[in-house]
């Protein structure tokens, strides 16, 4: 078996069918779905099996009770065979042609890690426009071997969004024997980022990383499942759980590394996010614990972050920063196309 792709679901009937249509429609015989369902009390199960009757190479695995996110994620890659895994939200549909265009590219470069742009879509599937994660100037794919002195260094310097970090579940497809050869940090049980513990491990082991300049996957916005404990809750996942990584991954012993991958979380967090979030998260209880963070962990210069946090306090202000994001997010997918 060539590609296992593998879905980790809780509750996502609404959405799967759209996702198991797109696979369906680039079914090939080296290919396997293997799904881990979190104890769902819809009826993922009775669409998994019509699936499995459809197709016939389907794995299916249900907890008896919800496990959280990372050991569905840990187990949807167990159960697999492929070579290699594609970790695949349960609401994200793959694009047209992104079965053929994946295993040429992993058939041409044989790469530990294959990461890949996402179509940002509303929530019906409405494009919006193509995220590229780095900047490949127009080529068609960048190649990091890690195991080069510097490489992965310059890697996440390189890197222009977290996701290129592997925040987002599904725009990477990887080695499963790379994936199985990372010992399972269990401090990451419950981070949400327990995947990303896995793949940062492989590319500190010295892993082929290819860059594959398209969008194979389509993103729903607004649908994602962790924000239904709050947005303040949201951010602290990401801060906690990439500071925590870049002291797990890297820490000590690659501190540049380690810089590296803060900074990342810097760009994600830039000075005009966190004057919204001052507007919109200042009286929540949370608000301090994120507020600690971002000014010990994450290195904004003296006085920037006070100076966000006061302006935030404009409604005026935070108003006009969102309107400036949403035209400037607009001008971007017109110049891209999409």
């Amino acid at each position: 078996m060539k590609l296992s792709i593998c879905i980790p679901t809780y509750n996502r009937a609404e959405y799967l069918p759209a996702t198991f249509e797109s696979i369906a429609a680039q079914w090939r015989d080296d290919l396997e779905i293997t799904v881990a369902d979190n104890a769902s009390t819809d009826n993922t199960a009775e669409l998994v099996a019509q699936l499995g009757k459809r197709l016939g190479n389907v794995r299916y695995f249900r907890w008896d009770e919800n496990q959280g996110a990372d050991r569905n994620y840990l187990k949807c890659v167990e159960i697999a065979t492929g070579e290699y895994c594609w970790i695949l939200g349960s609401d994200d549909p793959i694009a047209d042609g992104a079965v053929r265009q994946l295993m040429a590219h992993i058939d041409q470069q044989q790469p530990t890690i294959v990461l890949f742009n996402r179509l940002l879509c509303t929530k019906e599937l409405t494009p919006i426009r193509e995220d590229r994660f780095l900047d490949a100037k127009g080529a068609d794919y960048l190649r990091y071997e890690f195991a080069q002195t510097g490489s992965l260094e310059k890697y996440l310097n390189d890197a222009r969004s977290l996701a290129a970090a592997f925040s987002y579940l599904s725009s990477t497809a990887f080695r499963k024997q790379a994936w199985d050869a990372v010992p399972t940090n269990d401090t990451f049980i419950g981070t949400a980022y327990v995947h990303s513990q896995k793949l940062l491990g492989a590319c500190a082991d010295g892993a082929v990383l290819t860059y594959f300049n398209h969008a194979l996957v389509h993103c729903r916005l607004g649908n994602d499942h962790f924000r239904e404990h709050g947005l303040a809750r949201r951010v602290l996942l990401d801060l906690q759980g990439y500071t925590m990584l870049a002291d797990a991954c890297f820490g000590d012993r690659r501190p540049a590394c380690a810089r590296g991958l803060v900074q990342l979380l810097r760009h994600e967090y830039p000075w005009a996010r966190v004057m919204r979030y001052q507007g919109v998260l200042g009286a929540d209880p949370q608000w301090a614990a994120i507020v600690e963070l971002l000014r010990t962990r994450i290195g904004y210069i003296p006085l920037a972050l006070p100076m966000a946090r006061l302006l935030g306090r404009s409604r005026l202000l935070v108003r006009l920063s969102f309107w400036m994001r949403d035209q400037l997010q607009r001008l971007n997918g017109l110049a891209q196309g999409t």
